[in-house]
């Protein structure tokens, strides 16, 4: 383990656990020691699907949609099982354990959050696992800013990190990843290899500067398809007004970002109908 690496990581988890005092954690340490005792753990995946696909810290890592939907089996499950939320260090899957605890009635007792998360399971030496449940060496960070917290001594020391090129765009609507992913890429660190990178696209340079658009603009022109009667320039103007609505969560000190869609809808409503009556 890295001395520096943990310090630094300790001080980022630190920040995130002030942030929500009415969460439970535990350490992957005490997750494990749980485990060897025979508790039923249940770990709930809180990233997008990407990141799950990359890596994950246990074979049968649910998401958090399938967390919700099995829920009522999993608070009745014999033996009692404890839910352990994650995602890349903690914070995604801290808002997850407070919902989860307001919504679903789940306890101190029912529920953690898994401190520090991916990283520190990774500087705790423990194996992560790929889809098909294989070990992998690859780590999924979120952002590249992530990639100073993966190992760089002990067991570890190997794993190649991944990360959004624009992490901003995975937090706003997860249900355009493929697409995020075809035209803008995953990026690696400098110890990736050539497999590890492959999510980057490959597209020609030349292609991608065609095709690039400004990345708020990409989840705004969906919002906008339903008014095919609405010329250009107003579908131009409704997405400079969705690019508006591009908003920074203050609570948010990582910058997920979202777009208010309900408000977008409603301007492209009234984009429509302001064309219609122009044209009648």
């Amino acid at each position: 383990m890295d001395r520096g690496q943990q310090r630094l990581l300790n001080q980022k988890v630190a920040e995130i656990n002030a942030k929500f005092p009415g969460i439970r954690t535990m350490t992957p340490a005490e997750v494990k020691q749980l485990e060897r005792q025979g508790q039923r753990i249940v770990f709930v995946d809180c990233r997008t699907a990407p990141e799950m696909d990359v890596s994950r810290i246990h074979p049968d890592a649910i998401s958090e949609d399938e967390c919700i939907r099995r829920i009522d089996s999993i608070k009745n499950s014999e033996p009692p099982a404890l839910v352990v939320g994650y995602c890349t260090i903690g914070y995604r899957s801290a808002k997850f354990v407070q919902k989860m605890k307001r919504s679903a009635g789940l306890g101190d007792a029912d529920i953690v959050n898994l401190s520090g998360s991916i990283l520190q399971w990774m500087q705790d030496s423990y194996d992560l696992w790929d889809a098909t449940g294989s070990r992998t060496d690859r780590v999924h960070v979120w952002g590249k800013e992530y990639c100073q917290y993966v190992p760089e001594q002990g067991p570890n020391a190997n794993y190649k990190s991944e990360y959004f090129k624009n992490p901003i765009l995975a937090s706003v609507f997860p249900q355009y990843m493929d697409f995020i992913k075809n035209i803008f890429g995953f990026g690696s660190d400098k110890n990736a290899s050539s497999s590890s990178a492959s999510f980057v696209s490959n597209k020609t340079e030349e292609q991608r500067n065609e095709q690039r658009v400004e990345p708020r603009r990409v989840y705004a022109q969906p919002l906008l398809q339903d008014c095919p009667q609405a010329g250009n320039a107003h579908k131009d103007q409704g997405l400079e007004w969705c690019s508006k609505s591009l908003k920074r969560d203050e609570d948010d000190d990582y910058a997920h970002g979202f777009l208010d869609e309900n408000a977008c809808f409603v301007e492209s409503q009234r984009l429509k109908k302001s064309s219609t009556t122009a044209h009648e």
